[in-house]
């Protein structure tokens, strides 16, 4: 029997590895050019442009100082306007493909997109995933987090792939990736696996790649003993003297 799975798919590098058929929920305007079953944003598609402003804002807040200094008040209004207009050309393609539209509320007559109503879309369950995956913590970053957490919710998946969602340090969605991680790990918790494509600075990758500690030598996979250090390390130079028995045992022993 296969396992059940579900793909999720930002932007970033990996993107063009997603699947094209079964469960595959793009990340914002992905779906224009990408198959997908479901389409995810968690902005609010009735925002003026002024609310779209202070989003933009806040990100600028959180970015990398490194980051910043690419941006100009006016690059950050410009967002804002694009973000604006960007909505209704998006309500009115997720109508014509007909496609599932999860985000912060619904889009039905009682609350359409700039006059452009969406029967499709469907307002996230935000509280039930709050208890059930979070255990009540408030702390959902990004629409991608949002996902996986929904993904672990469901009780469904027994797989997560996770393709383009990098989350690279150094670039303006760094403040989501610790959200990110934190996911990755109550999935696994529950016996769920996950996968990331295309991260090869992102998501549980250690920075430069090199796991804290370890500067021109790093652990390496040997099949008849499992991880082990290289000889080249100290530690390796103590295993090949002493053993591995001693040096398992607590000083003193």
């Amino acid at each position: 029997m296969s396992r059940k799975k579900v793909a999720i798919v930002a932007k970033g590098q990996g993107f063009e590895q997603a699947p094209i058929e079964g469960d595959v929920w793009v990340i914002g305007d992905l779906f224009f050019y990408r198959y997908c079953s479901a389409v995810w944003e968690m902005h609010d598609f009735t925002w003026t442009v002024d609310q779209c402003l202070r989003h933009k804002i806040e990100m600028y807040e959180n970015m990398p100082d490194i980051v910043k200094k690419r941006y100009t008040p006016a690059d950050l209004f410009g967002g804002a306007w694009w973000q604006y207009t960007n909505f209704r050309m998006k309500a009115e393609y997720i109508n014509h493909f007909g496609l599932p539209l999860v985000s912060v509320s619904k889009y039905h007559e009682d609350n359409p997109v700039q006059g452009v109503v969406v029967p499709t879309s469907v307002e996230y369950p935000l509280y039930r995933v709050l208890y059930d995956v979070m255990g009540e913590e408030e702390y959902i970053v990004g629409t991608a987090n949002y996902a996986i957490a929904y993904a672990i919710y469901t009780g469904k998946y027994e797989e997560i792939n996770l393709f383009g969602v990098n989350l690279i340090a150094w670039e303006e969605w760094a403040y989501q990736r610790p959200n990110a991680e934190y996911l990755i790990g109550i999935a696994k918790g529950r016996g769920i696996k996950v996968n990331v494509i295309g991260s090869d600075d992102g998501l549980l990758v250690p920075p430069r790649g090199v796991m804290y500690g370890y500067i021109n030598t790093y652990p390496k996979y040997v099949p008849e003993r499992g991880y082990s250090i290289v000889e080249e390390t100290i530690l390796g130079e103590l295993e090949q003297k002493y053993g591995n028995e001693h040096l398992d045992q607590p000083e003193g022993n």
